[in-house]
């Protein structure tokens, strides 16, 4: 669940209600279980940058401003985004959503799920699920490339750090919990058996594939370029510790 907030004395139209997006409207500060993007009405004359308070300008967009000038004033004063009046719905809501959870090589998102690795721990529309660390990292690792199989020896290797298979139920164990946890988040179905060798692998739809780096470039494209080699997104933070001491 996300939460935005309109700013305007005019009722909100219907072009830039993000509630079409299945975003919560708020109208009491304090009503929202996480953060909330504001929609200024620019459109309004008498509105001004320097009536919302600094620390609140970076999760606002502002809206309707038709001069490039105008815009490029707003943003200076720090606000996220100025956007003209003709912007779609749906693309507010992928502003908005960056606005209020940017995304970043620490951070991934599989449709409604949320990895951060800074945290070590997931999100599902903004509620924790408290993952274990070795749960987190499993989750990480199955995350590298959605919808592909993870052998049980790669797992065994990445997440637990062994150079070979102790014969052991130590992996399917982690692999219950952890789907105990994505069931009761109404994510059942995302973690599946693989064929073969004992691996597992995430049920993604092409559209669920989130942006991972810092310029925002899907999967697909950190696969194709060769400036941001496979193994970059997963242990970007490794300047102090590696992704097996994370998990610890």
């Amino acid at each position: 669940m996300a939460w935005f907030q309109w700013v305007s004395l005019r009722p909100l139209p219907a072009a830039w209600d993000l509630r079409g997006c299945g975003w919560r409207l708020i109208e009491i500060e304090g009503e929202a279980g996480g953060p909330v993007a504001r929609l200024i009405d620019g459109s309004v004359a008498d509105v001004a940058p320097e009536r919302l308070a600094p620390a609140l300008r970076p999760r606002a967009l502002v809206l309707g401003l038709a001069d490039s000038a105008a815009r490029a004033r707003w943003l200076a004063m720090g606000y996220a985004d100025a956007l003209s009046g003709d912007v779609a719905l749906a693309e507010l809501g992928q502003r908005a959503t960056r606005v209020i959870d940017p995304p970043g090589p620490a951070r991934r998102r599989l449709g409604r799920l949320w990895l951060d690795l800074l945290t070590r721990d997931a999100r599902v529309d903004g509620r924790r699920l408290r993952l274990h660390p070795r749960e987190f990292a499993l989750l990480w690792r199955l995350s590298e490339l959605p919808g592909a199989p993870v052998t049980r020896r790669a797992l065994l290797r990445d997440v637990f750090d062994l150079s070979f298979d102790p014969g052991t139920n130590r992996l399917a164990v982690h692999v219950c919990r952890l789907r105990k946890k994505l069931a009761w988040a109404g994510l059942a179905n995302l973690l599946a058996t693989a064929p073969g060798e004992g691996g597992y692998r995430l049920i993604v739809s092409e559209g669920s594939l989130g942006h991972w780096d810092k310029r925002g470039d899907p999967p697909q494209r950190i696969l194709q370029d060769p400036q941001f080699p496979l193994d970059h997104a997963p242990r970007l933070g490794e300047q102090t510790r590696s992704i097996q001491e994370f998990v610890r």
